[in-house]
């Protein structure tokens, strides 16, 4: 509310100095334009600021708040066009930034969204809402520790925005801080009292601290406050599965499908509840439903080419990988799940090639290190993989698979005391993490932009290529010899129908 209030005292000047040189009846298609957009009727407001734009196509205004419009219908390459003219005859429009950055960001192109976010910061380095959104753009793109410093600005700018500390919380609960995101919850909840999705976040909070009693307390009073809200469904039902109650989940994630059957974000969770609970079929049925929603989303892609992978149709699940990649071009996770893919064809350099590919883009991202090691250990590569396993539980300290898998490897070099330690390791974690959910998530939609992804480690080990792979490098070293030759033996996926 605060940014459209300010830019409609800003339309308010412009539009009288419109009226010193057009006729009357201009500025006032210009007010109702900003009065239309305030009241979120979109098609009416689109309508008007057109004609503004007829009038004098030199009003850059009349081009940003149109892009803001279309950016609300979803128009997104409409929003870029406009937004594009309004920077080039107005370059210090800041707010014009912050909202081309947030478009930027819903199709992915986190550089393009940092870029003019800092360029917005440059011009206006009071504007926390800047750094709130640049904080979420440095997430996505996997520089936590930079998106934590633009957070902690955007809070001590403006201490009274909730959505600051939600964000933050978000964020601490993705790098394992979760005190202090129900630290954020608390204080985000303090500042915004009694809303449905203040209770839902909260509740969310609890969770993460395995508090299921007062998470559910929160989320059936949030529900009497909104019972037809079916983001508090969706939230409850993940939350139940994760407490074990798994016929409630799918209880609540059916209610909110018939609150809200085009939610594509509701047969996502479902399908991972599924997939988790070894219902191929009926996962895949639901991620093939959400991606004929929203079908550029390509985080769906990677955990429908999981349970492809899990069916054994590689082949398939590598177009998944390619299709997500093409959407995510950033996103270490995408490579990691194309390289198990690969593992399955028998394609040992296409899997080394997407596991460095993966470390490159996410260097925190524990899984495609414990996959690299299972590489180098089926070449008798013991002391390289070892390095690997060390590596993989450095970043990811909690995930009982990797212990395992160490193990077996200070075995193999004859170190039967660390082997013991870590089979004892392995074996206590497991008493206390619950089964890694291999996939990864759709984040929260922000109050002010797409908070789209969070990648969880997996602990996802690789398999075993099948006998039958044909003209594949089936190890290591044979992809490395290929590769060396330049006779990689592997040719360009397409995806179906291109």
């Amino acid at each position: 509310m605060r940014m459209i209030l300010f830019c409609l005292a800003q339309g308010l000047g412009l539009a009288a100095a419109m009226a010193d040189d057009q006729p009357a009846l201009r500025a006032d298609v210009y007010q109702k334009a900003l009065l239309e957009e305030q009241a979120g009727d979109n098609p009416a407001a689109v309508e008007d600021f057109t004609r503004v734009i007829e009038f004098n196509r030199q009003f850059a205004d009349a081009y940003e708040h149109r892009a803001n419009v279309y950016s609300a219908m979803g128009k997104e390459e409409e929003a870029l066009a406009d937004f594009n003219v309004a920077l080039e005859l107005n370059p210090a429009a800041d707010l014009a930034l912050v909202n081309r950055g947030v478009v930027e960001y819903r199709k992915h192109d986190f550089a393009g969204a940092v870029a003019d976010l800092d360029r917005a910061i440059k011009l206006n380095p009071k504007l926390a809402l800047a750094f709130y959104n640049r904080g979420l753009a440095k997430q996505a793109s996997g520089d936590l520790d930079s998106a934590s410093a633009d957070f902690d600005e955007a809070i001590r700018l403006d201490s009274t925005m909730s959505k600051y500390y939600f964000g933050r919380a978000d964020l601490r609960k993705v790098t394992g801080d979760f005190s202090g995101a129900a630290a954020d919850y608390e204080q985000g909840m303090k500042l915004e009292p009694k809303e449905a999705v203040v209770l839902m976040n909260h509740a969310e909070s609890l969770g993460l601290q395995k508090d299921w009693a007062g998470a559910m307390a929160e989320l059936d009073e949030a529900i009497k406050l909104s019972p037809n809200d079916r983001r508090i469904f969706r939230v409850r039902g993940n939350l139940k599965d994760k407490s074990g109650d798994r016929a409630g989940a799918m209880a609540d994630f059916a209610r909110a499908i018939e609150l809200g059957p085009g939610d594509a974000e509701t047969y996502y969770d479902r399908g991972n509840v599924e997939r988790v609970s070894g219902q191929l079929e009926a996962a895949l049925a639901d991620y093939d439903r959400a991606i004929a929603i929203t079908p550029n989303v390509g985080v769906i892609y990677i955990n429908r080419a999981l349970v492809r992978n899990s069916r054994q149709e590689y082949q398939a699940a590598k177009d998944d990988c390619t299709r997500a990649i093409r959407l995510m071009p950033d996103f270490g996770p995408a490579y990691t799940t194309r390289g198990l893919t690969e593992r399955g064809l028998g394609d040992a350099v296409g899997a080394l090639a997407d596991w460095n590919k993966a470390i490159e883009l996410s260097p925190n991202g524990s899984e495609a290190y414990n996959n690299l090691g299972w590489l180098k250990s089926d070449e008798g590569d013991w002391a390289g993989a070892l390095a690997d396993f060390d590596r993989a539980i450095r970043l990811g300290p909690s995930v009982p698979l990797y212990y395992q898998n160490r193990a077996q490897m200070r075995d193999k070099l004859g170190d039967a005391a660390g082997a013991a330690a870590d089979r004892l390791q392995a074996e206590n974690l497991a008493k206390v993490t619950p089964s890694p959910r291999v996939g990864y998530e759709l984040g929260k939609l922000g109050a002010v932009m797409q908070r789209t992804f969070d990648s969880a480690d997996s602990g996802n080990n690789v398999q075993q290529a099948p006998s039958g792979a044909q003209g594949r490098p089936r190890t290591l070293r044979q992809a490395l010899q290929q590769a060396q030759a330049g006779t990689k033996g592997q040719s360009q996926t397409n995806l179906p129908g291109q």
